[in-house]
Formats: structure tokens, C-alpha cells, sequence
């Protein structure tokens, strides 16, 4: 009974995706877009980022590449929120048109910028004087080969209805080089303990990842060194791509390869450590205040099962309130519970209701609350999540966000005999980011 408490995470994180949605830090982006912020995160959102070591997704949007007079609607995407997930999927960062192709042509632009009297002082057939020719320039040097972009540090904290408690504070640096593509070092420290019948676990991972444009695509992959304070040593591999197929249509996908790394029970069940996901996403902006995000991960566990993971979100905005529909979906080959949470039929489907608005100049109020149902092992049940978070513009340079939340579903007779749990799942997190642009 003990082993089933976090593995039964992989599909519960996922209703946590209903609730947070896909979200992105919104501080970034122009007021143009008016992206709900966050986090994803996007995820990052780079949301993406935001992260909370705990969920599946991982999702961003870098507003640098987004065409500002598209009618962009208002999108959750989450927070690179979120780090070496169940589903990660590809970060959606970079992914629009470069807009050059959308704003405004600046050669013409400039003839409106023509000083006339400058003009008018010399006849147009006589040749300019010795003291009018304008010394020759000196030549612009190149740019360096390599320059810091940003500092950031994410944290979390979370605990459950299972005692399990899981904290993190992960630093990370980002280098931009000439030819416009990023280098990162990411690492920290991922505590995860007070799971009973277990030691506590400490992974320090160390991640180094790319990310550029290759002719339209934003491709970005990474590898990460995971070290644990009790266990043999992990490399996991991660890798998404997303491509603009029309102004208002981006498509992508995702591959991870990486240790379960969610509670001590994961880490330690044999053959179930490590898993693989990958598959495709899609973010439809459907008009100004409409949108859909959709994926679904295949995944595959190294004690042979396998499974899939889908999330759909359909969001409107109304000013600053918004409304949403979110349907998630996990169906695994074998349903190994109690003791792994791999149910052959399992959905949650909920509603959203959000706000979001400026309490000063430099700060932002996000607040939502989901409610709906679930399904699994053909009973339904109550599922309810709500969270808040406040987004502060610290200086120019510097911004940052704190996001608390809370969710629960409600209990199914199957494993209120297996768990002795009031509650199917209940989770409480809290995460933050700090960051430092240069």
C-alpha cells in the first residue's frame, strides 16, 4: 500500500493540468498580446519554469517571437512551471513568426523621419561642400560570441494527503550566442521525504540544454546528470520541437526519457524507475479571446507497460474574466493498482472560472477555481481545484511570481479499501520564480 502512494501521482498530476492549465509568465510579454500570466510557466510556460518539480507538463511562450498585431487571445499556458515531467511536452517557446514578417515596413517608416529643414539648406542640382560630407563611420565591431541572457531561480513546496512532502530550490543561467540560439545550466536540489515506509531522497540534478531556430522550427534539448544522496546515479534526456504552420497554428512534439523522480516509492520499485514520453501538441488561436491547447504523450515503463496521457483546454476570455473547458484522459495496457496507479480507463473533465487584473502598477492578480468530475473504475466522483498567484515587476530587469494552489478528488470505494485515504488525492504547492534578465 505504501508504494502506491506516488506512483498513483503519474495520472493525478495530470488533473492538476485541468486546473492550472498551460500557463506562461506574462510579464514578458507586450501589453499587445495580453497573455494571462503566471507562471508554464511555457510553463514556460521558459513557463515553462516556473516548474514544479511534480507535474507532468512543461510549457512556454516567448512573446519575443510572437507577431505583435496578430488578434492574440488571452491563454493559461503553463508554467515552465514545472521540470522533467511525465508529459513534458515541448516548451511552445519561440514559436510564432518572426515578426518582421507582421509589424510595420521600416524603410518606409523612416521617410517620415526625413529632417525637411536639413533638405531645404542645399539646392538639389548643387554638390554638397567639403563641410557637409559626413566623415566616414567607424565599422560596427561584431557581436560577442557569447553573452548572459538571465538568471533564475525557481522553488516549490508541496505536500499531500499521503504525507509525502516535496520541496526544491533549482538555480539555473542562460547564455544567448551570437547567432541568436541559448545555452543553459540548470541545477539545484529536489528533497523528497516523510513517505512513510521510506527514506528520504535527495536528487541533485544538472541539466545542460540548447535551444535555436532551424529555418521555421524552435528546436530545443537537454541532458541531465541526476544524482541521488542514496541511490546509483541517472542520465535523462529530453528534446521538443514546434513549428508555426499558420499565423495562428502551432504544432510540436516532445520527447523525454527520464527517472520517475516523484516520491522515494518511484525511485525504488525495480523495473518501474525510468520511462519514456513523446507525442505531439497543438495551440490553436482561434480568435482575439479564443483558444485551444491539446497533446497527448505516449508513454512507455521499463517494466514493460505502457500508456497515454491526453489534455484538452478550450478558453475564452470575457476583459479580465475567462472562462475554460479542460478534459483529461489516461489509458494504460495494464492496471497494476493498488500498488501503480495505471488505470486502463481513467477522465477528468472539469470547468474553469478566472480572474485576473492589476492591484498596483507593478503588480498582477491571477485567481481560478475548477470544478468538476472524475471518472475511474466506472464510479464517479467530486474533483475541485482553485489557486492564486501574484506576479511583481520588480525593476526593469527583474520580475517575479509566487503561485499557491490546491486540489482534491474525492474517494472511490476501490481504493478507500486499498489506501484507507478519505481522499482519492489531495495536494497542496506552492511555487515561485525569481528572474534577472541582462
Amino acid at each position: 500500500m505504501q508504494r502506491f502512494n506516488f506512483q498513483y501521482r503519474l495520472a493525478l498530476v495530470i488533473w492538476a493540468l485541468s486546473g492550472l492549465g498551460l500557463q506562461a509568465t506574462a510579464e514578458t510579454l507586450p501589453a499587445e498580446i495580453s497573455f494571462t500570466s503566471v507562471a508554464e510557466i511555457e510553463q514556460g510556460l521558459s513557463v515553462k519554469q516556473v516548474e514544479a518539480s511534480q507535474k507532468f507538463l512543461s510549457v512556454e511562450l516567448d512573446n519575443s517571437k510572437v507577431a505583435v498585431n496578430l488578434p492574440l487571445p488571452q491563454i493559461d499556458l503553463d508554467n515552465k512551471a514545472v521540470v522533467e515531467r511525465v508529459t513534458s511536452v515541448t516548451d511552445l517557446e519561440n514559436l510564432a513568426p518572426p515578426t518582421d514578417r507582421w509589424v510595420g515596413r521600416p524603410e518606409l517608416t523612416s521617410l517620415f523621419n526625413l529632417n525637411s529643414r536639413s533638405i531645404a539648406q542645399s539646392p538639389p542640382d548643387s554638390a554638397p561642400s567639403e563641410n557637409s560630407k559626413e566623415s566616414p563611420k567607424e565599422p560596427t565591431p561584431p557581436p560577442p560570441d557569447i553573452t548572459l541572457d538571465s538568471f533564475v531561480t525557481d522553488f516549490s513546496y508541496q505536500s499531500d494527503n499521503f504525507n509525502l512532502v516535496i520541496s526544491s530550490v533549482e538555480p539555473s543561467v542562460i547564455f544567448r550566442l551570437a547567432n541568436g540560439n541559448k545555452l543553459s545550466i540548470k541545477t539545484g536540489a529536489i528533497n523528497l521525504r516523510d513517505q512513510p515506509g521510506f527514506q528520504d531522497v535527495t536528487i541533485y540534478p544538472v541539466r545542460l540544454g540548447w535551444e535555436g531556430n532551424i529555418e521555421r522550427a524552435n528546436v530545443k534539448a537537454g541532458i541531465t546528470l541526476n544524482t541521488f544522496s542514496r541511490l546509483p546515479s541517472a542520465v535523462g534526456f529530453d528534446a521538443g520541437v514546434s513549428i508555426p504552420v499558420l499565423p495562428n497554428l502551432i504544432v510540436g512534439a516532445s520527447f523525454e526519457r527520464t527517472p520517475m523522480k516523484y516520491a522515494p516509492s518511484t525511485l525504488e520499485i525495480p523495473g518501474t524507475t525510468t520511462y519514456s514520453a513523446y507525442g505531439p501538441n497543438l495551440l490553436w488561436l482561434i480568435d482575439r479571446d479564443t483558444s485551444l491547447f491539446s497533446f497527448i504523450s505516449f508513454i512507455d515503463i521499463n517494466d514493460g507497460n505502457s500508456g497515454s496521457i491526453s489534455f484538452t483546454k478550450l478558453k475564452r476570455n470575457f476583459g479580465q474574466f475567462s472562462v475554460a473547458g479542460n478534459v483529461v484522459t489516461t489509458s494504460y495496457a495494464k492496471d497494476s493498482a493498488p500498488f501503480i496507479f495505471t488505470p486502463q480507463d481513467f477522465m477528468i473533465y472539469n470547468g474553469e472560472l478566472g480572474w485576473q487584473g492589476d492591484l498596483t502598477d507593478f503588480l498582477n492578480l491571477r485567481a481560478q477555481v475548477n470544478l468538476g468530475e472524475q471518472r475511474l473504475r466506472g464510479e464517479w466522483t467530486n474533483a475541485l481545484y482553485y489557486e492564486f498567484q501574484l506576479t511583481a515587476k520588480l525593476s526593469p530587469t527583474a520580475d517575479a511570481f509566487i503561485n499557491y494552489s490546491f486540489g482534491k478528488l474525492s474517494q472511490i470505494t476501490y481504493f478507500r479499501a486499498a489506501t484507507g485515504a478519505d481522499d482519492l488525492y489531495s495536494r497542496t504547492l506552492i511555487v515561485g520564480q525569481l528572474r534577472f534578465r541582462f
